[in-house]
């Protein structure tokens, strides 16, 4: 499947399923799944508590309802990506997850750099 189709399929199915959010406790829903707001909060609120171990004051990154949307479109990415990945079969490997955390850290200059990375 190509890199545009994949994208073309996130894209409509992100519209569709942001439109579709019919329960209030509900921040979206992916298929069947519902991401709910207290799960996006809370990841919301981890996101911030972390940013406070680190300077940020030279960074520009996002606060309040732009912070809780773009999160929201990741989770609603990676579960997509999850579905696809299902349906086509794709299985990574506890080896290849630990191979992959490994090369990250090597090309941050160390686990230690990890937390100025991700906020």
């Amino acid at each position: 499947m190509s890199v545009k189709k994949i994208l073309g399929i996130f894209l409509i199915a992100s519209a569709l399923l942001l439109a579709g959010c019919s329960k209030m406790s509900a921040a979206a829903t992916v298929g069947g799944d519902e991401i709910k707001l207290e799960q996006l909060q809370s990841e919301v609120d981890s996101i911030l508590a972390a940013r406070k171990g680190v300077d940020t004051t030279q960074m520009d990154l996002e606060t309040g309802e732009a912070l809780t949307r773009s999160h929201l479109s990741f989770i609603i990415a990676n579960r997509i990506i999850e579905e696809i990945a299902k349906d086509l079969k794709i299985e990574v490997s506890k080896a290849d997850l630990e191979a992959y955390r490994l090369e990250i850290y090597a090309n941050i200059g160390g686990e230690a750099n990890l937390p100025s990375i991700l906020v």
